[in-house]
Order: structure tokens, then sequence, then C-alpha cells
């Protein structure tokens, strides 16, 4: 994009790594939200293909969202700490050298993702257990 309009169009993009930058922030976390939502995510489980066991494969399943959950909710609050931060400094908020962006854009992307990949996890968390396979609620009947 850069080389056409710089070389085709004869015109400049100034300091577009910077606002690129914010839009990149912006589309990886709601990226990640939206592989949460759909669990389109990367994943190596191969525990499904070796074993018929419906209770183990729920399990493990069980296991796997609920440590989604914990990390993505401390990662949340993380975030939240990262934006206090931001606010509290605020005549003196770090922004983007040339055109004066301030870091509190792309943070607020993260916040935002993070919120939203927490949610659908807990949502995923939350449906796992009220659907449970017959020989889990077997046992717990």
């Amino acid at each position: 994009l850069v080389v056409i309009v710089r070389y085709i169009f004869e015109g400049d993009l100034f300091a577009y790594n910077e606002w690129l930058l914010m839009i990149c922030f912006w589309l990886f976390f709601m990226g990640g939200a939206l592989g949460t939502y759909d669990g389109s995510h990367i994943n190596a489980d191969l525990l499904d293909y070796v074993t018929e066991n419906e209770r183990l494969k729920w399990l493990r399943k069980l296991v796997v969202i609920l440590i989604e959950v914990i990390v993505s909710v401390a990662l949340v609050y993380w975030a939240v700490l990262m934006i206090y931060d931001e606010i509290e400094s605020y005549p003196n908020w770090a922004v983007t050298p040339a055109l004066k962006i301030p870091f509190l854009i792309p943070r607020m992307g993260i916040l935002v993702g993070l919120l939203m990949m927490s949610f659908y996890s807990a949502l995923h968390l939350y449906a796992l257990i009220k659907t449970r396979p017959r020989a889990v609620q077997a046992v717990a009947d």
C-alpha cells in the first residue's frame, strides 16, 4: 500500500506505521475473541482421537476450558491495571512520536479483546457443565 501511494500516486503516508499499529492491535485481539467464540483456535488435543471414553473426553475438555478461564481472567485483571496506570498518568500520557496518538487506544483494544475472550471462555465452560454426557450424568446421579 505504501509503495503504491508513494510511487504511483506520488503521495506520502506520513507516519503510517503509527496508525497501522493501532489498527493491528485491535484486529489481533478481536480476532482472538472471535477464535474463542468459535472455538477455532489452534489446539493439539489428540485424546479425542485416541479414546472412545466419553467421560474422559468431557473431563479433558472441562480441565482445558477451566484453565482457559483462569488464565483469561488473570489477563483481564492485568489489562485493567495497565489501563488504570495509563489513565493515572493523564497529562503525561505515552504517545506515538509523530502523530501523538495516545497508547491508551491500542491498550483499550487489548482490554476489550481479553474481556470478550474471558466472557466466551466462561460461556463455553457453563455450556459444557450443563451438557454433560450420559456416562458423566450417571456417575453424578
